[in-house]
């Protein structure tokens, strides 16, 4: 929720992890990565295309602190979604203006022709837009490897949605092992905490083999059934991921999802597991990725009230403020991008998916850049930032649009920046750390940056990081 109190990867010039990633992130460079960039310095200015996932997704940071919680080690970089972290913690931006949205960008001048970007996105305030009534249709593992903490978590994060729910919002409830289960269908309910969805949250039980596809095809037949254009309509699926009967194509359950995209019903993901090394993130990742929704995960009960249980946190992971943003960014020649930590980025717009921006809350692109012409700028020199999107409710397209200097952009550098270069360093350490002679004096490092940028704002996201990362530091 980047607007409130508490939103990385280098995927360059490519899509999602693919094997033939063109990518020019910080994995490819080499000892002297600003010669091997300026080599091919263009000569005119040039337009990039930039996706940053939904400013909504944000699983990755909550289920790496679980990790380092339970004293596990995090080995692989695909399990650090560097943007999902930039997602997940809080920045405050100025709301956009109604029907609008605003871009903030911030540069940081780390000398020798080298910059830090940090560009916001930002939407409209929630108090701007209209409470639409609720279509929730709860598609629930139910599992035996969903039984105790798990099935703890899928009650406390169902209980919290509950209590933001009004009169006149519909909810349905199915549950799935083996087979389906409809506990609850089309129930319109009275008020916060409605007594009949409360009773059927409370009987719910874990026990049997997982058929996740099952369970989402029949979520969707009901969410279809009970679809109502005027209303905010979600499949919100609870689970740790497993697919260990019937049909476990990726491919063919995210297709689900992306059939009820085209309904206007999106897949909300809220993932669990009371061991996270066995829990499934890359399944409910590509599921709530085709579904074009949320994608959270719960550890606790202070989390589940924290991402579901607060009406504003609440709308900004549920509603869509702006469709299908696309961030392009036309820079000066001699400009190089040299890692991009957001999910996108390629000269052809075709090639990076649109993705959808919350109510009051920000998408930000945090981007490292090298000048190979410095000997030629002085600072003047202009960038244009431009957004395109669609109101999600006409489908009307719009853009805004910015056009600002670098030395602009450097006085305009402020706290969010400060915070935002601390959490791409403290997610890119957890996996950096293995490609390092001196683990122990690495994360000193990091924790030494994180904690200067704690004092310098006060910032208690910063603080907690400091922690984290002290006590990933202990196992190595």
């Amino acid at each position: 929720d980047d607007m409130g109190d508490d939103d990385t990867g280098d995927d360059d010039y490519t899509g999602d992890d693919d094997d033939d990633d063109d990518s020019t992130g910080d994995d490819d460079t080499t000892e002297d990565p600003e010669e091997d960039v300026c080599d091919d310095a263009p000569v005119d200015p040039t337009t990039l295309y930039m996706s940053a996932d939904d400013s909504n997704s944000q699983a990755s940071p909550a289920w790496v602190r679980q990790m380092i919680l339970d004293g596990e080690k995090i080995y692989h970089s695909e399990d650090i979604r560097l943007y999902e972290f930039l997602n997940y913690y809080g920045f405050y931006y100025p709301p956009a203006a109604e029907d609008h949205v605003r871009i903030v960008p911030q540069v940081l001048d780390g000398g020798d022709g080298e910059y830090t970007v940090l560009a916001g996105v930002v939407s409209p305030a929630i108090a701007d837009l209209p409470r639409r009534a609720r279509a929730l249709t709860f598609s629930v593992d139910s599992s035996g490897s969903m039984t105790g903490h798990p099935m703890d978590m899928v009650k406390a994060s169902m209980r919290a949605i509950a209590h933001n729910l009004e009169e006149g919002d519909r909810v349905s409830v199915m549950t799935w092992d083996t087979s389906v289960a409809t506990l609850l269908e089309n129930h319109e309910i009275v008020g916060p905490d409605d007594p009949t969805l409360m009773s059927v949250i409370d009987g719910i039980t874990a026990g049997g083999s997982t058929d996740l596809h099952s369970g989402l095809v029949a979520a969707y037949d009901v969410a279809q059934q009970t679809y109502g254009e005027d209303r905010l309509n979600r499949v919100i699926l609870l689970s740790d991921g497993g697919a260990n009967v019937g049909v476990t194509s990726e491919d063919l359950i995210a297709l689900h999802a992306d059939d009820g995209e085209q309904e206007g019903v999106f897949l909300v993901g809220i993932g669990m597991d009371d061991n996270p090394q066995n829990y499934d993130d890359e399944l409910m990742d590509t599921i709530t990725d085709k579904g074009k929704g949320a994608y959270v995960y719960i550890d606790t009960l202070a989390e589940a009230e924290a991402i579901l249980g607060d009406d504003d946190r609440f709308l900004s992971v549920m509603e869509i403020a702006a469709r299908d943003i696309q961030l392009s960014v036309t820079m000066p020649e001699g400009y190089v991008l040299d890692e991009f930590h957001g999910e996108e980025v390629n000269p052809d717009p075709e090639e990076v998916e649109p993705q959808h921006l919350g109510p009051g809350d920000a998408m930000l692109y945090h981007f490292e850049l090298i000048d190979c012409a410095s000997d030629q700028h002085d600072g003047e020199e202009m960038f244009e930032f431009q957004v395109t999107w669609e109101d999600p409710v006409t489908r009307e397209s719009r853009s805004d649009t910015v056009t600002m200097s670098m030395n602009a952009m450097v006085d305009d550098a402020g706290l969010q920046l400060r915070k935002a270069n601390a959490i791409i360093a403290y997610a890119k350490a957890l996996t950096g750390v293995w490609h390092v002679a001196d683990e122990e004096a690495y994360l000193d490092d990091v924790i030494a940056e994180v904690e200067a940028a704690y004092f310098d704002t006060g910032d208690t996201d910063l603080s907690a990081i400091v922690d984290l990362l002290e006590q990933y530091r202990a196992l190595f």
